[in-house]
């Protein structure tokens, strides 16, 4: 059986001084020069986290997002960081790239078939398509009034901002 011999580099993780991350998505704590692995929290949707200490706070950080701060260029200053390979555990550094939200949903689609839910198939769906269509009569009925959002968005539930998209088919343009 081969074993492919990887070098384990380790850089320090950027505004935590004490605490270095390698390009194998392991991260370490050096105090009172001792060097300690540390053990990553799991979060509800499979994600690697770290709880790590420095100027006086906490703060719970990603795996993926340390190693690629710390490894991969972002020269175009993208916001999201994708799992090539669509294992969320998988946290070398060889194995993440900068992408942006619409490219992160595309790749999560194609590779491990996530299905983000839309309108009122989504677990948190406040409007029916009923309701949608009600609130759209009323508004064009309204003369399309001042207030008159503000009073569909009370009696629905909704927030006004949310109302304004479903009126103007920003949302829920299926219907």
């Amino acid at each position: 059986m081969e074993y492919a011999l990887r070098m384990e580099n380790w850089k320090k993780v950027h505004e935590f001084e004490r605490y270095e991350v390698s390009t194998l998505g392991r991260v370490r704590s050096n105090t009172n020069n001792r060097e300690i692995i540390l053990k990553p929290d799991i979060d509800k949707d499979g994600y690697h986290k770290y709880t790590l200490y420095g100027n006086g706070r906490r703060s719970r950080r990603f795996a993926h997002r340390l190693l690629a701060m710390a490894f991969t260029p972002n020269p175009e200053n993208l916001p999201c960081i994708n799992h090539k390979n669509g294992v969320k555990d998988d946290n070398r550094a060889e194995n993440l790239e900068w992408c942006t939200v619409a490219q992160n949903n595309k790749h999560a689609r194609e590779t491990i078939g996530v299905n983000y839910q839309r309108g009122i198939a989504r677990h948190n769906a406040i409007m029916t398509d009923e309701n949608v269509l009600a609130a759209r009569e009323e508004w064009e009925q309204s003369e399309k009034e001042n207030g008159t959002q503000r009073k569909l968005a009370e009696k629905y539930g909704i927030s006004y901002g949310h109302m304004n998209y479903i009126l103007s088919r920003k949302r829920r343009k299926d219907i």
